[in-house]
């Protein structure tokens, strides 16, 4: 159970408006999460192909990235890897984080995102409705599916937005 996922659930607030380089961003969540993955015998890739800057909210971002990550690892076997990479266009761009685990049902893939669902004991199931929150909060959604290969696959989508766009 995570303490900081209840407190931001519960606590939520609007976002702070920022620049954000999405890079710097990622390489800062992925080498916090590496040390915990590695204690698991777990990888984590991360894709960077080009620089993207993001008006958002540094902190809310981090946490939604670090909770798609930690719902991968989890899903992981020891040996398995976690990747994360991003796509963009000049309206929107994603975040993915694709897990080699089983994969996820269709039933619980509809209801992951729901405050207090969970199919991990001892979880509170707030990880991901925390995603969604921050989606929301930025105008973006979230999406989770099955990989084709294996495992799943979530995006983080977030509109392209300059700073005078911000609510």
């Amino acid at each position: 159970m995570s303490t900081s996922n209840l407190r931001l659930f519960t606590r939520f607030q609007p976002p702070a408006w920022q620049t954000i380089e999405l890079s710097r961003l990622l390489a800062n969540v992925c080498t916090d999460k590496r040390r915990q993955l590695a204690s698991r015998s777990l990888t984590l890739d991360l894709e960077l192909t080009e620089e993207i800057s993001l008006y958002g909210d540094w902190q809310l971002i981090s946490q939604a990235i670090g909770n798609l990550i930690d719902n991968a690892a989890e899903a992981s076997q020891p040996g398995g890897r976690v990747i994360v990479s991003i796509e963009s266009d000049s309206q929107s761009l994603e975040i993915h984080v694709q897990d080699e685990g089983p994969g996820i049902e269709i039933d619980a893939a509809q209801r992951v995102c729901r405050p207090f669902f969970t199919t991990k004991p001892g979880s509170l199931g707030l990880g991901l409705a925390i995603v969604r929150q921050v989606a929301e909060a930025h105008g973006g959604q979230v999406r989770i599916a099955n990989s084709r290969d294996a495992g799943a696959h979530m995006t983080l989508r977030l509109p392209r937005r300059q700073a005078s766009q911000a609510a």
